[in-house]
């Protein structure tokens, strides 16, 4: 009998959880990636050779498409697979909220944060490139070629391994492109990786020059030195799966109902959710994709990162300890990073405060490993409650 009653027991409080769980706790939102029917829509699913990978972003810089560009950059690839041990026992360098958040430990807040952070870089360099190649676009695609030495020897299959590991893809090349462009050609360099069956783009640049402030440079040779031009088929007509999105816009029906819940999704690291309050641009301007767009995602994003940093290497001399054992232990900054580690952080509203009509500002009070900690939020009200800022 003791152990039915056990049994009975423990099978009522595993349906207390769950119903908690899907029923009382609070929801978060869903992926837009998740939700989204790209994937249905899409013509090919990636590019099995990265010389054709090339090809399709330099098509869509002669289209000055945007979103389509996006979807052959390691946005979500980079975010998820980024090994932050492996750059910091190769690097013995942290650079704080410079550096790519850390799915190490396969934190969803920093997979969601690094998702608008790369968006946005690469956005940046999408745009950099179309105004380093004029005419709007009419360029012409004269040859797309590996970019290797000629007997490479063991260095350059290590460092390539190196690298491979850091961004956690299959394996790493760099591409030479060459393209006309107002009666002059052009030369232009991409680092490319290995994802699963499909190359992604990684950089605009090769991995030798990645402070170059320029993606374009002239390749000082004629545009009949090329015996014909690189074939185009392969890439018109073809839509790639969405890897990147614009966040959802959510709202709260009160400003005690928002911080509850925003405290709510920082705690349990739910970055998505604490992200979609955020109020960084019109409802009618999401609707397409732009740099302007993805700027703002990023603010937002490093908003994220900068709360959760803030809070979790707040111990200067645990830093300090890390900063000489890169090589040895270069575990330790991602562990103190892991967002589970705040699970039972309390938050306590402390004060509110009318800044004018429509706006109000609200402290919030927390402790983590016996350390003190503060957050000012900025709340509008636009047809319901929204966050504009948090900071200290």
């Amino acid at each position: 009998m003791q152990k039915i009653a056990g049994v009975l027991a423990t099978a009522v409080v595993c349906s207390l959880l769950l119903l908690y769980q899907n029923v009382v706790a609070l929801k978060g939102v869903d992926s837009p990636l998740e939700q989204d029917h790209t994937k249905k829509e899409s013509t090919l699913e990636g590019y099995e050779e990265p010389e054709e990978a090339v090809g399709y972003l330099l098509y869509q810089v002669q289209q000055r498409n945007l979103d389509a560009a996006l979807r052959i950059c390691a946005v979500s690839d980079v975010a998820e697979y980024f090994y932050m041990t492996g750059y910091l026992n190769h690097t013995e360098n942290f650079p704080g909220l410079e550096l790519i958040p850390p799915p190490d430990r396969e934190n969803a807040a920093y997979i969601e944060i690094a998702r608008l952070r790369m968006a946005y870089e690469y956005a940046a360099l999408f745009e950099q490139l179309c105004q380093e190649l004029p005419s709007d676009g009419q360029i012409k695609i004269l040859s797309i070629q590996k970019d290797e030495p000629a007997n490479p020897d063991g260095l350059y299959y290590q460092r390539r391994s190196e690298i491979s590991d850091i961004l956690g893809c299959r394996d790493v090349c760099e591409i030479i492109a060459y393209v006309e462009a107002d009666g002059v050609v052009k030369e232009l360099h991409f680092s490319l990786a290995k994802y699963k069956r499909f190359w992604k783009i990684i950089l605009y640049h090769d991995f030798d020059h990645t402070t170059s402030t320029s993606v374009v440079s002239d390749a000082g040779m004629p545009a009949d030195t090329f015996l014909e031009e690189w074939d185009d088929s392969l890439v018109k007509d073809v839509v790639l799966p969405k890897n990147y999105y614009i966040l959802p816009e959510v709202k709260a029906a009160t400003p005690e109902e928002l911080v509850s819940n925003l405290t709510l999704y920082l705690q349990r690291g739910d970055a998505l959710s604490a992200m979609s309050y955020f109020a960084f641009v019109s409802t009618e301007d999401r609707a397409k994709v732009s740099s302007q767009l993805l700027a703002g995602q990023n603010e937002i994003a490093k908003m994220m990162q900068w709360f959760y940093y803030r809070m979790l290497l707040y111990d200067e001399n645990k830093l300090a300890w890390a900063s000489r054992h890169y090589e040895d232990e270069p575990e330790y900054i991602p562990e103190l990073l892991d967002t589970t580690n705040m699970i039972f952080t309390e938050f306590m509203i402390h004060e509110w405060a009318e800044l004018e009509p429509g706006k109000k500002g609200c402290r919030i009070g927390y402790f983590y490993g016996n350390q003190y900690f503060s957050n000012y939020l900025v709340l509008v009200d636009r047809d319901g409650w929204m966050l504009e800022s948090i900071g200290e």
